[in-house]
């Protein structure tokens, strides 16, 4: 629902003011639940404040406003499906740039995901 409503948002304004409304919205909703779960925890040091704005600016501001650009290029329907990569790229960036392991059934399960979203987006419809 979110792209398909997001794809048809794009159609009368730009991905860059879409992001500046959604981006601050989705701030204040996880802020929201976190105040009432008792889950906040404030950074006590510059290295911690840097870590919260690249988290921000990087991981949240820039690629919403990437999912958006790409979205209004190739269309919701796409766009769903390309968006089921993205745990498979996180693993792998967090394997090759953090060290984190990567288990058989994670490499099992990105195959998987690789497999189906080639293979959706080349069938001829």
């Amino acid at each position: 629902m979110y792209i398909v409503v997001s794809r048809a948002t794009l159609e009368s304004t730009d991905e860059r003011v879409l992001t500046a409304y959604v981006a601050p919205a989705a701030a204040v909703s996880l802020a929201l639940v976190a105040v009432a779960t008792d889950a906040v925890t404030v950074p006590t040091t510059a290295v911690g404040w840097g870590a919260v704005v690249a988290l921000g600016v990087v991981a949240t501001a820039f690629a919403i406003l990437a999912f958006f650009a790409g979205l209004a290029r190739v269309g919701a329907g796409r766009a769903g499906v390309l968006s089921t990569a993205e745990p498979t790229v996180a693993v792998a960036l967090g394997a090759a740039f953090l060290g984190e392991p990567v288990t058989p059934a994670m490499l099992l399960g990105g195959v998987l995901v690789v497999v189906g979203v080639t293979l959706v987006q080349t069938v001829e419809e």
